[in-house]
């Protein structure tokens, strides 16, 4: 076997080392007349991801129209001969045994189905969560990658912090340690030649030179002069990065644009950076001034001067506004001036995943916008009713940014099956384009593969090609996730997710309903344990977290159950007892199941958890209370 590569640049350097490992692993007997060549297609583009895979008995070419493209290509390639990835990591890789490379043909040209797919940092995240994370987006054919703020330290800490868990030693990462992992993040990235997004919030902290965590404090006038005035005060919100400033003093904008030109001046690695106001709602100055222009005009103000900063330094890199909470609310005087720099990021957070963009009907009209008395949006026609005013106005390629795999509880562990989330996630894909939405970057968890990654693989395989059915990708999932056992997981888990359609008001019948289809389900698997054990490893370990997800639902239905009978501080050992279970089994879990974030989240659902101190609801309390 030979991969000749027609031309040098790093991805395709690396697309080349990534298919020479993986035919080998296929099959070690691959002869010396088997040639690959991988370049460039004769039409090339740098945002629109296409392979051209042409490959017979003796070898043939893999090309794409960008170098990411010539490393999908391989990886579209290795995927028609069998390989999958189920998860991120070596443990979620299935990499079939006796195939034969040279009896195959392979020939098939691809456009990807949307031009924006990628992932943004949340949840609690190690650096070996976030590297497998990007290795994995690439396999799976997105193209962006995205840390939030200037220091992903925050995200990181939990982790490393292990606030909630007092089973875990705090590892004391430091702020400076933050900024060396998202070094080693921007090198992994350009490797593959993903597009590197970078910030979002935090512009309103950097240009004051505050970070982005700083509080209330004695700061000079110079600097409290430029916070927005809110109910007769201008002071810090809930953190600098959530404080919004004075947007109507000239001085402000000038600060605010030229901190992102410097920025992106001393960072050339970022190809697009999130330029946001502070997050939270009705949280906007009410200075005189201020009060005579809506939010998203003052925004889109410091658009402009923002544009005109990058513009003199000669900077090419692109800006992400956002339509999100009060900013939902098209501006009604100003005018972007050069659109070709700008992308629109629709960010619907206040949305419930129950309906998809597949089932929306007519698009409401817009309700006055009153200053700091932001009514969130009802049903997805309000919020894409909002977003076609901005569009309308300001005609840029647009992407969603939405939040499936983000709120733990709510979203996808509230689901436990994932399929029903999974639907609305490829329906969303696939009726994306009527609303001029170009795809999507998910706000989510890095570790959001418990009980299984069924829902990130069909958001994954929809942006790529929304030809495929949802039966298609559920079949093939199953089959590279629990091969023999697919179709007894697959009912299993529609079982499951047909109990969960109510997320938040269960009944007590239907946690029961939940906790003795995962005693049954165990009960099966023990019987079947001889053919698990002869599953190939990545089949292996997805049994394995599907059968802790179902201890875990036996423990938390139980809980709840006899919680809608009683209340709560007398099922306060059932409620610990889960706590526990979760907490003791992080360290063997922690690939897939972001155990910070749920624990977080699901004093959202039981906000009476939080008197128990034992539960980890109180981030540093728990460590004195749970024994050895």
């Amino acid at each position: 076997m030979k991969v000749n590569v027609l031309l040098n640049n790093e991805t395709v350097l690396f697309a080349k080392a990534e298919l020479e490992k993986y035919l080998f692993l296929l099959d070690k007997k691959i002869s010396d007349t088997f040639v690959v060549e991988l370049g460039f297609m004769d039409k090339t583009d740098d945002e629109i991801d296409t392979v051209e895979v042409n490959i017979g008995k003796n070898g043939g070419t893999l090309k794409g129209s960008n170098p990411r493209s010539v490393l999908y290509a391989v990886y579209q390639y290795l995927e028609a001969l069998g390989i999958r990835w189920v998860r991120h990591g070596h443990d979620g890789e299935y990499i079939p045994e006796g195939v034969k490379v040279e009896e195959h043909e392979v020939v098939f040209t691809h456009t990807a189905t949307s031009k924006y797919r990628g992932t943004c940092l949340e949840g609690a995240s190690s650096l070996e969560v976030l590297l497998t994370n990007i290795d994995w987006a690439a396999k799976m054919g997105l193209n962006a990658y995205f840390l939030q703020f200037t220091n992903p330290f925050g995200f990181m800490n939990r982790w490393y912090k292990h606030q909630r868990n007092g089973y875990r030693l705090n590892e004391n990462l430091q702020p400076e340690d933050g900024m060396l992992f998202k070094d080693k993040v921007a090198v992994e990235v350009k490797k593959r030649g993903l597009s590197f997004h970078d910030v979002g919030h935090g512009w309103t902290s950097m240009p004051l030179g505050l970070l982005e965590s700083d509080g209330e404090g004695d700061y000079p006038e110079e600097i409290r002069s430029k916070f927005a005035l809110v109910n007769g005060k201008r002071s810090v919100a809930d953190g600098a990065a959530n404080t919004q400033l004075c947007y109507s003093n000239p001085e402000v904008r000038t600060l605010m644009a030229e901190c992102v030109a410097d920025y992106s001046e001393a960072h050339p690695e970022i190809d697009v950076i999130h330029f946001w106001l502070a997050d939270g709602s009705s949280n906007y100055c009410e200075c005189d001034a201020c009060r005579q222009k809506r939010p998203a005009d003052w925004y889109v103000m410091l658009l402009n001067e923002v544009d005109e900063a990058l513009t003199k330094r000669n900077l090419d890199t692109k800006i992400v506004f956002l339509a999100y909470l009060d900013l939902l609310w098209a501006p009604l005087e100003e005018k972007i001036k050069n659109l070709d720099r700008m992308i629109l990021m629709f960010a619907p957070i206040g949305r419930f995943y129950d309906t998809s963009y597949a089932q929306v009907g007519e698009l409401t009209e817009e309700i006055p916008y009153e200053l700091n008395k932001m009514h969130n949006p009802k049903d997805n026609e309000d919020n894409l009713g909002h977003l076609a005013r901005w569009y309308k106005q300001f005609p840029v390629d647009c992407f969603s940014y939405e939040y499936y795999y983000w709120r733990a509880a709510k979203h996808h562990y509230g689901d436990f099956g994932t399929f029903n989330l999974a639907k609305i996630v490829y329906e969303d894909i696939v009726s994306m384009k009527k609303y001029n939405v170009l795809g999507v970057v998910s706000c989510q968890a890095q570790r959001a593969f418990m009980p299984n990654g069924f829902g990130q693989y069909v958001m994954c395989k929809a942006m790529w090609d929304e030809k495929i059915s949802f039966e298609q990708m559920t079949d093939d999932y199953f089959e590279a996730a629990f091969g023999s056992l697919a179709e007894d997981f697959k009912g299993y888990f529609m079982r499951q997710s047909a109990n969960s359609k109510v997320v938040i008001h269960r009944t007590e019948e239907m946690s029961l309903a939940i906790k003795h289809e995962a005693e049954n389900m165990l009960a099966f698997l023990k019987e079947k344990q001889d053919e698990i054990n002869a599953l190939p490893f990545a089949k292996r370990k997805s049994v394995f977290y599907a059968q802790f997800h179902m201890e875990m639902l036996i423990k938390y239905m139980t809980a709840e159950a006899a919680t809608k009978e009683t209340y709560y501080e007398e099922n306060r050992d059932k409620w610990v007892d889960l706590a526990r279970f979760v907490y003791i089994n992080e360290p063997e879990m922690q690939m897939a199941f972001d155990v910070e974030l749920f624990m977080k989240d699901l004093a959202v659902i039981h906000p009476e958890l939080k008197k128990f101190p034992e539960m980890g609801m109180v981030p540093g309390v728990v460590a004195e209370l749970i024994p050895d």
